[in-house]
Parts: structure tokens; C-alpha cells; sequence
């Protein structure tokens, strides 16, 4: 079966692998179609209630987000809730889950090998320089095994954007957009503006937009109607950053809209896969998704750098199309040491020319976006060169993917 399950990863991104370097240097706008799924999905009866949909966007934040309204909901309602994310945490059928449990690899591929025939048709009608969105074809696979599963709420993480995007195309009765960051310049932009009304996008096909107060300033500069509730941040646990309460109060308000009655956000376990805190390689290790210098929480960061001192280093690992030399000068000027990971590899297009002409000697390897051992080993290396007492690991979920499974595999000390 594992050969088998391989074998539809590699179809589902075949399409988008074949026109890939024909794409670069193309917005969304005129690359992506989104209505070739959604078009697909209305065929096979896959199209879901929007009073039974929250879709989540935005630019940091939304994966978490999206969890915590998961858990809440079931929590809440004891029935069925079906989650899509984006990216995975550690393997593609964690991007689907039902009732907080991943699908098993049989049942990606019995629902993939379900909907190949209805794919090959519409990959067979596809203009020359046309593809079908690999995050589509998740969302796609996602909807048919809801419907199988009996699911009766779907919380949907979009990608990263909204506009162009397949979920972010859906109709749903509520959505979120958690923030709105310089990300993603060379897919959405070349604007913050841009960047900014592709992602608010997504209130256009929703009845009720939740929003952090930084999203709704966007809003208004823009000038876009569409009814929203702006969820201001209340205290988070202690010993995480500001934005995780932030996305508490999201979730928590988006629950209760679609509930129809308040909701809390669960306390205790931080239910997030961009930020964790554990021990490995004999030291403290903290990890956190980060893409912009204006979504880290510099309260927690000297926090860190207050108990370690000199021993803390930051590791980061963030392509072009983020906001590469606003992380590092925010990095430096907190007065932590930086080292920068390049991933390389069929995972987007992972430019790394900043990094390279700003950064270079600072660079301390460059790692294949699947290549766990190669990136524990260049994390040794920093732990033996410089001697630190902890370890801060940031960058896209990509990176963030990566570091968990090495940290998972570590024994905790």
C-alpha cells in the first residue's frame, strides 16, 4: 500500500510538476484556475451546505486557527467535524482529518483512485500551460471522503491565498481571515495591496467574515463591503506568543456564529503545528512558523533571550517570497545570534537569493525540503560550533515540518 499511496502523491502533483518552470514569475491571477475543481466538484455532488463550512485564511495563524475551531466544534457538538489544512504536519493525509484523526493511506488512496477517472478528464481539457492545483485536488479528495464519513461541520484552511484559491472560492456561511503580512509578493502581489484584496477576497463568498483587527484595517483602507466582526485578542497561555490568543479569539468567535451560541477556545494543550517547545540535542527547543518580521512576538523573544543570554541562536529557513531580511534584522536587532538553512527542491520554487547576497556567510547549509537527517545534521554542527543553551527555530511550515520530525525522533532530555 505504500507504493500505492506514493503513486497518487506523484499523480496529484504531476500536473503542476510538468508546467512548474513555466509558471515562475507568474502571479496567481493568471496561472490559477480554481473553478476546474470546484467546476469537478459540483459534478460529483461534492459541493457542501455553506452553512455547514468555515473557511480560514490569511498569512499567519490560519492553521492554528482553523484546529482550534475544529476542536471547539467537536468539543461543542459531539458529532462529525471534518478539518482540511495546508500544508501537512508530517505526511499528506494528515491534511485530512475527521473526527482530530488523520485518514489512513488506504483510504487516501480508495478516495483517490474514486475521483482519478473525473481528474484525468479534466487534466485531458486543460489549456497548454494549464495544471490542476495540487491544494485543489486535496480539497477535492477531502470533500468526498466528508461526505463518505457522514462529516457534519468542514472547518477549511485555504492556501495561500484566497482570490485564485480553491477553497477560498467555496461558499461558506463563515470565514476567517487571521492576518494579512508582506508574504507570498512573487504569487499574490506584487503589492501589499494586492497581496491584502486577494486574501480579504474571501468575504465575498461568505456571510460573515471574522477578522483580527489588522485584517479589518486592510478592509477599510481598501474600501470592500462585506459583513465582518472584528475579534480583538484576549490573554493567551503563558509561554507562547501573542498571536496564538489572537487565534483563540478567532476561533472562538468564527464557532460561535456558525453554532448560533458562545463558544470558549480550548485552554491547556497549545493545538498548533507553528509553535512548540521541547528538548533535543541536549538543549531547549523552541519552533515557530514565522514569514514576516511584523507576525514575531518580540515580547517573547527577549523573553528567551532574557533566560538564555548569549546561548540562544535562531535557526531560520524563509525563501524570497517571504519576508527574508525583515526576520533577520528583527533577529539581530534583539541581539540573537542567526543562522539561516536554505531548503532546496521540488517544494515551490524555494529562491533563496537574499539569504545568499545578504546572509551568505551565515548560511549553514543547503538542505532538501524532505531530507530530515541533513538538516539534524546541520543543526549539530550549529550545537557543536557555537555552544548554545537553546535552539529558536523559525521560518515557513515547510521548515517547521521538517525540524518536528527531527524533533519527534529525538529522545527528550
Amino acid at each position: 500500500m505504500a507504493d500505492d499511496y506514493q503513486a497518487c502523491l506523484d499523480e496529484i502533483f504531476l500536473s503542476y510538476l510538468a508546467v512548474k518552470d513555466r509558471l515562475r514569475g507568474r502571479l496567481d491571477r493568471d496561472v490559477r484556475r480554481p473553478e476546474v475543481i470546484l467546476d469537478l466538484a459540483d459534478h460529483l455532488g461534492l459541493i457542501p451546505d455553506p452553512a455547514r463550512v468555515i473557511r480560514v485564511t490569511g498569512s499567519k495563524g490560519k492553521g492554528t486557527t482553523a484546529r482550534l475551531i475544529d476542536a471547539i466544534l467537536r468539543r461543542e457538538t459531539g458529532e462529525a467535524v471534518g478539518l482540511l489544512v495546508s500544508p501537512e504536519e508530517r505526511d499528506h493525509t494528515d491534511r485530512i482529518r475527521v473526527g482530530g484523526r488523520p485518514m489512513t493511506r488506504d483510504d487516501f488512496v480508495a478516495v483517490y483512485t474514486g475521483l482519478r477517472p473525473a481528474l484525468g478528464d479534466a487534466a485531458a481539457a486543460l489549456p497548454p500551460d494549464g495544471y490542476l492545483s495540487p491544494s485543489g485536488q486535496f480539497l477535492l479528495m477531502a470533500l468526498a471522503w466528508f461526505q463518505r464519513s457522514g462529516v457534519r461541520h468542514m472547518v477549511l484552511e485555504t492556501g495561500r491565498g484566497a482570490r485564485h484559491d480553491e477553497v477560498g472560492r467555496l461558499a461558506s456561511a463563515t470565514a476567517v481571515v487571521t492576518s494579512i503580512l508582506d508574504e507570498h509578493v512573487g504569487y499574490l502581489g506584487p503589492t501589499d495591496a494586492d497581496i491584502a484584496a486577494d486574501k480579504l477576497a474571501i468575504g465575498g463568498t461568505a456571510g460573515l467574515t471574522v477578522m483580527s483587527p489588522g485584517a479589518e484595517a486592510w478592509r477599510q483602507r481598501l474600501g470592500l463591503a462585506f459583513p465582518v466582526d472584528v475579534a480583538a485578542p484576549g490573554d493567551g497561555p503563558d509561554g507562547v506568543p501573542a498571536w496564538y490568543a489572537a487565534d483563540q479569539a478567532l476561533a472562538a468567535r468564527a464557532a460561535a456564529h456558525h453554532l448560533g451560541r458562545p463558544a470558549v477556545a480550548p485552554g491547556g494543550d497549545v493545538l498548533t503545528a507553528s509553535f512548540g517547545r521541547t528538548r533535543a540535542f541536549g538543549r531547549e527547543i523552541c519552533y515557530e512558523a514565522v514569514v514576516a518580521a511584523e507576525s514575531l512576538d518580540m515580547a517573547f523573544l527577549r523573553a528567551l533571550k532574557r533566560r538564555h543570554g548569549d546561548g540562544l541562536t535562531a535557526v531560520a529557513s524563509l525563501p524570497d517570497d517571504k519576508d527574508v531580511m525583515g526576520v533577520a534584522e528583527a533577529i539581530d536587532g534583539a541581539g540573537i545570534a542567526l543562522r539561516f538553512v536554505a531548503l532546496t527542491g521540488e517544494r515551490g520554487f524555494l529562491d533563496h537569493r537574499q539569504a545568499e547576497v545578504r546572509l551568505g556567510d551565515r548560511i549553514i547549509g543547503r538542505v532538501a525540503f524532505d531530507d530530515a537527517p541533513a538538516l539534524a545534521e546541520c543543526l549539530g554542527r550549529v550545537v557543536a560550533d557555537d555552544g548554545p543553551t537553546a535552539l529558536y527555530l523559525l521560518g515557513t511550515q515547510t521548515f517547521i515540518r521538517l525540524a518536528r520530525r527531527i524533533l519527534a525522533g529525538e529522545n527528550r532530555s
